[in-house]
């Protein structure tokens, strides 16, 4: 229906005449929708506040990608109700259709066109419609823009996530995309698009109005809308949009066009923090998000859909007739599928990666596409950005090395304009109190003074105005370098209306164009202040008398916000002279433990992260009868086993995640979640096949900042191999805060595939290497897996406890391993209890059942590496323990043809196999991994 509905809109609608001002967009086929807003006579809701009109902006192949633009015009009138002559009446202030907001300066001189505007672009794959934020946007100054991405809502074309936005892919990438199905020299083949960068060359080039400047109802000027800075601004998918847009031609700081980015939740590298961490595939973030993108088509209307180009979007669009399989196309597009370079996705040297990867998409020195380019295409982004994240969010790794990278690669002088701000959030999170069972104290505002979950209606306006997000967007486009516009000014202009107070007596208000700082009418419009010396006529009979009156403060604001003071100058720091790392240091909360009661839960600033001089790597040991310490044991310990069921995983509980819920009570599964809650242990704690190690309870705090690593050396014996068959595995190490009232609550993970061990031991050395062989391990022969976990800034309780919990499986975060091997350059992709079969060297394999080994030895420690925060270094006095007892598992249970044991002391053993009746039918010897051919018995 939406579709019927928006064909009709273009079928009738004309480019209309605006009020007031009577801006006119000058582009064939301009939507004029402010008329959806409902009136009732007077400003009383932040969508009064801004008029909207949807505009086309077309892309070099024609594609007509719809934008909401937003104008701080009023779409009602602002009145006020005042004694006027010893009578109380109601005075429109400023009529509807006006533009209140101008800039009357730039660069110190008047400005010859100070209606023109900064913009804030937002682009979104989730329905631009909804005004409530852009109409703050235009209130705070600034013209907003919301647009649908290509192929989604009211825009043209077919939408393929990631790949729209980017920059021009064909130099790295000779084949078509999988869901592309143009000709590969079509001009809408989608190795060509760049979106995003098109998009801000349209604004800079062909967004253009019609201005009234004197009010007289005739417009003297026709002029671009946006007065040469322009600011993007969004979370997650409307976040990496600005890296894209930002990264895909060489900005030059200098020239009009892009001048901020405010990236929340989002990254410009994709491949090792969101699809492929250490070789394991996040399973329920890339499953889950294009499952929701990709079957949001309208195939009720394939009967209609006849152009692959036109603003009905179907499965037609992708040579399909079902939106599911369009959506495992999509999947397998970014997981299981091979190139023409013979690599899947799982391989850090896919040439895939150089369609959405910043980094792996090299550029020459005029910042074009270039596989041979001596340019890191991060060289290209130089814009001042803002980094906002959180330690749970799905994004954490991939929002930090963006940072990290663009800092490096961009010029001395915009380095100092790159921030990063770091919280105890999740996706959903952002600037949040509460994460997962945890509400952290209210520090956690101290920097954006707001929370964005009440980004609208709801919003606090004078916390807003005073918020860290909209003091950047002042310092990066009001003070835009060569285009300093300042701080907006408010007019109330001339009135040309008379307005009747009584019977004979009329006042003209404004009799003068009346401006005032922003901050004042702000103060007026939140309640706080009135308005001092306006100009009026007052005409009694046929004498006209000119008066200056004060509007006294409103007994109720006429905008929804808090703020207990007034607001007398807008907070506009020099970013430059601002940490370029603030982060948030997670401490205990509520554990009844005095001394805590300061520990942690405080911003902290640096010049980076992680901080290498500041933190020491400090190995905490774990050992075989369960403990962990920060000694290293003598001797070979107990070996510890479990077993993996690819079909019966351990489940996902707390962390970096956004999609999914918390088993039973069908939470949020982010943040810091308790697992030992009766309801959760059962999915995590309680179980076989997890390994866990506590320490002792801690006699001081212990703070950790930056990426701990984890090393485990272990070995994994498939159901029904060999000894020396190939085959692979995973391992997931999750570090938990165990309190001392008994919670325990998550802190961080980190993750290996076996095959990918070299590679991932190549980023724990911070020496990355994208062409480290990814091979199948060998049945039975113990590996050493060294790999980083993901960022984290926490301290530790005194009285608390750090416990580690290793296991094969962190399901649905991660695809359950299937414990087969794989050929060379594959991937494959399957989900517990799925019927489903992986050829490997022309053999027909299925999910199977693998036992682990896990070690405990000089030269086989397992150990978790921390980055611990200060001078001093972590020891512990106390002795270490081993426990006595053996421990024998036999695998499989029961029984075929081979016996397989495994002792869990490490040693020589003799070994009798006894009838029912005790006599002795086989004996050897053996180390402590028995193997038996029983199938003669």
């Amino acid at each position: 229906m939406k579709h019927i509905l928006l064909l009709t809109l273009l079928l009738f609608l004309t480019v209309a005449r605006l009020w007031g001002q009577n801006p006119q967009f000058n582009i064939p086929g301009t939507i004029i929708l402010s008329d959806s807003v409902p009136k009732n006579g007077s400003i009383d809701r932040i969508e009064d506040m801004a008029l909207r009109a949807q505009v086309p902006f077309t892309m070099p192949d024609g594609v007509k990608l719809q934008t909401d633009v937003f104008l701080p015009i009023f779409q009602d009138s602002l009145t006020v109700d005042f004694d006027l002559l010893g009578n109380k009446v109601n005075l429109v202030v400023m009529k509807k259709g006006i533009q209140y907001i101008m800039y009357d300066s730039i660069n110190g001189k008047p400005n010859p066109n100070p209606y023109q505007l900064p913009v804030i672009f937002t682009r979104t794959p989730y329905n631009k419609k909804g005004s409530a934020e852009a109409s703050l946007f235009a209130l705070l100054g600034y013209s907003a823009m919301f647009q649908d991405l290509r192929g989604r809502y009211a825009s043209e074309g077919t939408f393929i996530p990631l790949y729209n936005d980017s920059w021009v892919k064909t130099p790295y990438f000779p084949d078509r995309n999988l869901l592309d199905i143009t000709d590969q020299d079509s001009p809408h083949n989608a190795n060509n698009f760049e979106d995003g960068y098109n998009s801000l060359e349209f604004i800079k080039n062909n967004l253009v109005r019609t201005f009234d400047r004197n009010y007289d109802g005739i417009p003297e000027k026709t002029d671009l809308v946006y007065n040469g800075a322009i600011g993007m601004f969004g979370p997650s998918a409307l976040g990496y949009s600005q890296t894209q847009a930002a990264a895909a031609r060489k900005i030059d700081p200098n020239k009009p066009g892009l001048k901020s980015i405010l990236p929340i939740v989002a990254t410009g590298d994709f491949h090792k923090s969101t699809v492929f961490p250490n070789g394991n595939f996040r399973e329920m973030l890339v499953t889950g998000w294009l499952t929701g993108q990709m079957t949001d088509l309208t195939d009720q209307f394939m009967d209609i859909d006849n152009d692959l180009q036109n603003s009905i979007h179907t499965s037609l669009d992708y040579g399909l007739t079902n939106r599911f399989d369009v959506a495992e196309r999509t999947i397998d597009s970014y997981s299981s599928n091979v190139y023409s370079d013979g690599k899947s996705v799982q391989m850090p040297n896919s040439i895939y990666r150089s369609a959405f990867d910043i980094d792996y998409a090299p550029v020459n020195e005029e910042g074009f596409s270039d596989p041979n380019g001596s340019f890191n295409r991060y060289s290209n982004m130089e814009v001042p950005s803002y980094y906002l994240s959180g330690w749970w969010d799905i994004f954490v790794d991939g929002t930090i090395e963006t940072f990290n990278k663009q800092r490096q690669h961009v010029s001395p002088e915009m380095r100092d304009k790159i921030k990063l701000v770091m919280g105890p959030w999740a996706h959903q999170t952002i600037t949040d109190r509460t994460t997962g069972d945890v509400t952290y104290p209210e520090s956690v505002l101290d920097i954006t003074k707001i929370s964005l979950a009440d980004f609208g209606d709801d919003i606090e306006l004078g916390q807003l105005i005073d918020s860290d997000l909209f003091a950047w967007y002042r310092y990066t486009l009001n003070n835009a370098k060569d285009n300093v516009v300042g701080d907006a000014k408010f007019i109330l202009p001339r009135s040309n209306d008379w307005q009747k107070i009584i019977q004979g007596i009329w006042v003209k208000f404004p009799a003068n164009d009346y401006k005032i700082r922003y901050s004042e009418m702000l103060n007026f419009m939140l309640g706080l202040d009135g308005l001092k010396g306006i100009p009026l006529l007052v005409r009694l009979g046929s004498i006209n008398v000119p008066f200056v009156v004060d509007v006294p403060k409103l007994d109720e604001p006429i905008l929804p916000g808090v703020a207990t003071q007034k607001i007398d100058k807008l907070n506009t720091p020099d970013y430059t002279k601002v940490d370029p790392v603030r982060f948030y240091v997670v401490g205990p909360v509520e554990d009844g433990v005095p001394e805590n009661a300061t520990v942690g839960n405080y911003w902290m600033g640096a010049d980076t992260f992680p901080l290498p001089q500041l933190t020491t790597y400090t190995s905490l040991f774990l050992h075989g009868d369960g403990k962990a310490d920060f000694r290293q044991a003598p001797t070979a310990e107990t070996i510890r086993s479990y077993t993996h069921d690819p079909d019966n995983p351990v489940a996902t509980l707390g962390g970096a995640n956004m999609i999914g819920r918390t088993p039973v009570l069908n939470k949020a599964n982010q943040g810091q979640i308790n697992m030992a809650n009766p309801v959760y242990r059962p999915f995590v704690l309680d179980r076989p096949d997890v390994l866990q190690f506590e320490t002792e309870v801690l006699d001081d705090t212990l703070s950790i900042i930056g990426f701990p690593k984890a090393v485990i050396h272990a070995a994994a014996i498939p159901e029904g191999a060999n000894a020396g068959d190939p085959t692979d595995v995973d391992f997931f190490v999750r570090i938990v805060d165990v309190y001392p009232d008994g919670r325990e609550l998550f802190v961080v993970e980190g993750s290996v595939n076996a095959r990918a061990r070299e590679y991932a031991r190549s980023m724990a050395e911070d020496r990355e290497d994208i062409n480290a062989p990814f091979t199948n391990i060998e049945s039975g022969k113990t590996y050493e897996y060294y790999f980083n976990m993901l960022p984290i800034a926490y301290t530790f309780g005194k009285e608390h406890k750090v416990k580690i919990i290793i296991s094969s499986g962190n399901h649905q975060r991660y695809q359950s391993n299937p414990c087969i091997p794989m050929n060379d350059g594959e991937f494959f992709r399957r989900k517990p209890g799925q019927n489903k079969t992986y050829v490997f060297q022309g053999k027909e394999m299925a999910a199977r059942k693998s036992l682990q080994q896990v070690f405990f030895a000089p030269g086989k420690e397992t150990r978790i590496i921390l980055p611990v925060y200060g001078k001093s270094v972590v020891t512990s006095t106390k002795p270490i323990t081993l426990k006595p007892s053996i421990d024998i598992t036999l695998f499989p249970n029961p029984v075929k043809d081979v016996l397989q044991a495994y002792i869990s002391e490490p040693g020589q053993y003799n070994v009798q196999v006894l009838n029912v009746v005790g006599q002795e039918i086989r004996s050897l010897q053996s180390n402590e991994q028995i193997q038996m051919d029983i199938s003669a018995l």
